[in-house]
């Protein structure tokens, strides 16, 4: 009898001596994967803090030394182009259409040449007229950060004409990115030119052009107007670069 029980209890020794071992290799490939994890997002990200409460007048005169090219939201698709090019950057709801890093900055970077060479630079405004959240919508944020510009987004079906002419007048707009559908809105009298997203983005012949990046920190982001008490259009918070990079980062 004793005999027969040897084998048993060093079989059972030995099978807790592999869950011992195997418990061990998979904690040691948990703490890779956490560590590799922590690499990746420190080089995708920024640690730069800024100053929050930058006002309109502060961004105009500012002085502020040149934004390091991982802490621009434009930059970060770049990067992610550079890491992984094919992989999914956009996805409609249903799931039938979708858009990789490559061709989002692509698009984004054909715009981006188009709306500088019509006078887009830091601390001028361009407008973003779209009406659902679509593949143009995100590829016009996207263009006008990388043209160094800030956007003033619009919403065209909740917008009248009215309200849209006050605010490009009010934010001296040179310049109106919309699509096809909308671009009906702007249309007669209205003192900035109008690009047209899905026709921009087909011009391949921009892709050998090089942007100009005199962006800095404190440049203007974004612009967005509310209501007011009175009805009248009011300019409410200009975020910096640096905050629109911080914005990004929390809704990834």
């Amino acid at each position: 009898d004793v005999s027969a029980t040897l084998p048993l209890k060093s079989f059972i020794q030995s099978e807790g001596l592999m869950y011992i071992i195997a418990g061990i290799i998979s904690l040691i490939l948990i703490i890779i994967v956490i560590i590799l994890t922590i690499i990746i997002r420190r080089l995708g990200g920024c640690t730069r803090k800024t100053d929050p409460s930058t006002s309109l007048s502060s961004v105009q005169d500012s002085s502020s030394p040149s934004l390091p090219d991982l802490c621009t939201e434009e930059s970060y698709v770049r990067n992610s182009v550079s890491y992984m090019p094919n992989a999914i950057a956009l996805m409609s709801k249903c799931g039938t259409e979708t858009m990789t890093y490559a061709e989002l900055d692509a698009k984004a970077h054909r715009l981006a040449v188009e709306l500088q060479q019509r006078g887009a630079q830091p601390n001028t405004y361009v407008g973003i007229l779209m009406g659902e959240k679509t593949f143009e919508m995100y590829v016009a944020v996207l263009g006008v950060l990388k043209a160094g510009a800030a956007y003033v987004p619009m919403d065209a079906v909740l917008f009248p004409p009215e309200r849209i002419k006050f605010i490009a007048e009010d934010t001296d707009m040179k310049v109106l990115v919309t699509v096809r559908e909308h671009v009906g809105l702007v249309d007669g009298g209205s003192d900035f030119d109008k690009v047209l997203v899905e026709e921009v983005v087909m011009n391949v012949s921009y892709d050998e052009v090089r942007l100009e990046r005199l962006v800095k920190p404190t440049d203007c982001a974004y612009m967005i107007y509310t209501s007011g008490t009175t009805g009248t259009p009011k300019a409410g918070t200009v975020t910096t670069k640096a905050n629109e990079i911080n914005t990004s980062k929390a809704v990834k």
